[in-house]
């Protein structure tokens, strides 16, 4: 995959993204993009970058399609941060999984796990 990942920066536009983060010029927005692609950009500019990476996706579905991505792209696995459910009322029987999922991401990535 790195072949794959280097030929991706020889494209202009990936290439400027990939400076743009490696100059600190962050937070740097891609729009456009299919899925497939927008995991292939992310993958060549974390590779590049070689520096943790976060990405914003509008569920967990989509974050979880990102992640199987990138995990093929760059043979790491993503440290996932699942979104917060929200509850009205406090319930006794309310399901904690959530906040152990949360926090064991939290904890991957002050580990150092990247991506």
């Amino acid at each position: 995959m790195e072949g794959l990942l280097k030929k991706l920066l020889q494209l202009s536009e990936l290439r400027e993204l990939a400076e743009q983060i490696e100059q600190g010029q962050c937070p740097v927005l891609v729009t456009g993009l299919s899925p497939v692609h927008r995991a292939q950009a992310a993958a060549a500019a974390a590779h590049a970058a070689d520096r943790p990476l976060l990405m914003l996706c509008t569920d967990e579905r989509e974050c979880s399609r990102m992640a199987s991505d990138l995990h093929t792209l760059l043979g790491i696995e993503p440290v996932i941060l699942p979104e917060r459910e929200l509850q009205l009322r406090p319930t006794a029987a309310a399901s904690r999984q959530w906040e152990y999922r949360r926090l064991d991401a939290l904890y991957r990535m002050a580990q150092g796990n990247r991506v």
